[in-house]
């Protein structure tokens, strides 16, 4: 089908190239996010990013956080799976629980090795909706 198209003429064969990419996208799209997997402990809900080569060996060598607060967790979800996808950082969690206690905020833990990403990091949470605190070292 795609073939007939491109034979139909130029103005058809750039909409059907335009499509193509559209598609090529959302197919990239798809696949970062079913790269991300989801785990629940009592406490957190962990990310990891299932393209990591040698989790455990990325893992041992974690040695801090990076640190997001919100009222929003699901912005925070988002956040996380589009640090560890784009980054390609291994781990990240936010609390399992619906509600927070005395008005305060969700925390997003994104876990590295050093501290290589944080100036970079500082743009998730530049709006009023999602704080950002930098690097925390240790676990």
């Amino acid at each position: 089908m795609l073939e007939k198209k491109i034979m139909d003429g130029s103005e058809t064969r750039v909409e059907s190239e335009r499509t193509l990419k559209e598609v090529r996208n959302i197919m990239r799209t798809k696949s970062e996010k079913m790269s991300i997997e989801e785990k629940k402990s009592i406490a957190w809900i962990w990310l990891y990013n299932n393209n990591i080569e040698n989790p455990q060996e990325v893992y041992s060598r974690i040695s801090g956080k990076y640190l997001f607060f919100s009222k929003e967790k699901s912005r925070l979800i988002e956040i996380a799976k589009e640090i560890l996808v784009k980054y390609g950082l291994y781990v990240a969690k936010v609390p399992r629980a619906t509600k927070i206690l005395n008005g305060g905020d969700f925390v997003l833990c994104v876990y590295d090795s050093e501290d290589r990403y944080k100036d970079a990091l500082a743009k998730y949470g530049d709006d009023e909706v999602v704080h950002y605190r930098y690097w925390k070292r240790g676990g």
